[in-house]
């Protein structure tokens, strides 16, 4: 496992991205392409040149899991830009949100609209070099994909090595009953991860459990980012990036460690 954080905490990228590295940063999630000031290639340029990689691009894609044919295929061209944007930036991750607020008589045909959107999508996402993680978020969010199961279920019916999935503490700790076993039950198919404690704070500065978190993904193997990209700040800006660095590297270390002792 390692840690990133979102590519603007210390402000815009042109400045923040040098801060971030010299404070031992080793990766950073990029945010949606309105929200970046400079071109894809500028801002992969900048990230060679400050030592960070791009672990992932954030988004989200209200639309994908609609009725309507011509919403959805707009949401999927959406998707696919922000494939192409990934690649710019040299980000080999993806994340999207298939929201959806319908009735619960419509879950089923939203669900299935949702994958048949994926499918496509992660088709073009293939032909990239590109993985498009579906994050499950709290029920106040959506009411298609609220657990990492579901998360699971909708990519195994995708079907394609290029569909998985990714958790975020913040949601988990609404609507998970059992946060580790959610977590090894997903196993495999995790392929990102958004990190942050109670109220997104800081990880260690709210009342998380955040060592079963990260104990239980050590289980299963996980060898990818645990991303602090919605971490809201507590006091200075630079201090709070330092100490969720260096808690979550511990947390890290400690858990790995753990787990190879165990075994």
């Amino acid at each position: 496992m390692n840690v990133s954080i979102i590519s603007h905490f210390l402000g815009p990228e042109a400045e923040g991205l040098p801060k971030l590295a010299r404070l031992g940063y080793a990766g950073v999630e990029v945010d949606r392409r309105r929200d970046v000031a400079m071109p894809g290639p500028a801002l992969r340029a900048l990230l060679e040149k400050s030592g960070l990689r791009a672990a992932c691009v954030m988004g989200a894609d209200p639309g994908l899991a609609e009725e309507d044919a011509a919403r959805r295929r707009e949401r999927i061209e959406h998707l696919k830009d922000t494939v192409l944007w990934a690649t710019e930036v040299g980000a080999g991750i993806v994340e999207t949100v298939p929201m959806w607020r319908g009735p619960q008589e419509g879950w089923q045909p939203a669900f299935d609209h949702a994958v048949e959107s994926l499918i496509e999508a992660g088709k073009f996402a293939g032909e990239h070099g590109v993985v498009i993680a579906i994050e499950s978020v709290n029920r106040g969010e959506t009411r298609l994909v609220v657990t990492l199961a579901q998360a699971v279920a909708m990519a195994k019916a995708i079907n394609s090595p290029h569909v998985r999935v990714m958790g975020d503490t913040h949601h988990m700790h609404m609507v998970e009953l059992d946060l580790g076993r959610a977590i090894r039950e997903a196993g495999n198919w995790l392929a990102h991860f958004h990190f942050s404690d109670s109220d997104r704070l800081p990880p260690g500065l709210g009342s998380m459990d955040l060592k079963t978190v990260v104990s239980a993904l050590a289980e299963t193997g996980y060898a990818g980012a645990l991303s602090l990209a919605e971490v809201r700040p507590v006091g200075d800006r630079e201090i709070s990036a330092r100490h969720s660095l260096e808690y979550t590297r511990a947390l890290i270390s400690a858990c790995e460690l753990r787990e190879k002792v165990d075994r």
